[in-house]
């Protein structure tokens, strides 16, 4: 086997290449938040007599392709990852099991043990009981279930990555009894994806004089779209780091069942 065959073999380094892949990630997110790819604009509203101070999305650009892209790589990784180790623990080291086993992530003990009755009946008990331990609705988090889904979708060409929904804003009201008249929000856009219009920020003016101004400075960061359901607005690159130490612990898990 050669040498870099190995390495895409190896668990561990299935993993270090995750940990530089979401540097890399962070890094291309962060390129993009500080490119002014978003910039607000403001205007006035009246409605049912009342006065409004809007502030909205004015321009964007679309997100990079490299980001999507390389979350695709992350998940891809992951997922292999713990059919790797589940193969090489129990698959080329079991003679019973007549062809690489892949690791099921079930979200419910009915589904596991359906599984288990199909699939992977050949286990013993301790071992049946050490993959159950692995799964969601035991350890009580999501993060492999997240991985199975993006993993799916991933496969069918999906877009995995929507823009940001949570914004801090600075906006300026002037003519308020503040002298600075300087106020830090923070906005959750219904929407997940911003575009040209978005409103984000409505202002009643009714007891203020003058304008109100915005800085066009804002922090944004990038989330999951509608599909899959179960990462809707979660944050990329924290959900994906959470993931890969669910990964990591479960890679622990198998490797202190190697010698019994």
């Amino acid at each position: 086997m050669k040498s870099s065959d190995a390495k895409l073999k190896n668990p561990r380094q299935k993993l270090r290449q995750a940990a530089k892949q979401l540097k890399a990630l962070n890094k291309a997110d962060r390129r993009f938040a500080s490119s002014r790819a978003y910039t607000l604009a403001k205007s006035r509203l009246t409605e049912d007599g009342d006065d409004f101070g809007i502030i909205y999305v004015d321009s964007c650009r679309p997100i990079p392709d490299d980001i999507p892209r390389v979350v695709g790589e992350i998940c891809d990784g992951l997922r292999a990852t713990i059919d790797i180790i589940l193969s090489q623990v129990w698959g080329i080291q079991d003679s019973s099991a007549s062809q690489p086993v892949s690791f099921s992530i079930l979200d419910t003990a009915a589904g596991f043990e359906r599984v288990i009755s199909k699939q992977l009946g050949w286990l013993s008990p301790e071992r049946q009981k050490l993959l159950e331990s692995l799964q969601p609705y035991v350890r009580g988090n999501p993060y492999l279930s997240i991985l199975r889904e993006l993993s799916e979708a991933d496969q069918h060409r999906l877009d995995l990555v929507t823009s940001t929904n949570s914004i801090v804003d600075q906006v300026k009201l002037r003519g308020m009894i503040s002298p600075s008249g300087k106020f830090r929000f923070i906005v959750n856009v219904s929407t997940p994806a911003l575009t040209v219009g978005t409103e984000l920020l409505r202002i009643p003016l009714e007891e203020f004089v003058g304008d109100i101004d915005v800085d066009r400075k804002f922090k944004y960061w990038q989330v999951f779209g509608g599909d899959p359901n179960i990462c809707e607005g979660l944050n990329v690159v924290e959900t994906l780091t959470a993931i890969k130490g669910e990964v990591d612990w479960v890679v622990d898990r198998f490797n202190s069942f190697k010698n019994p």
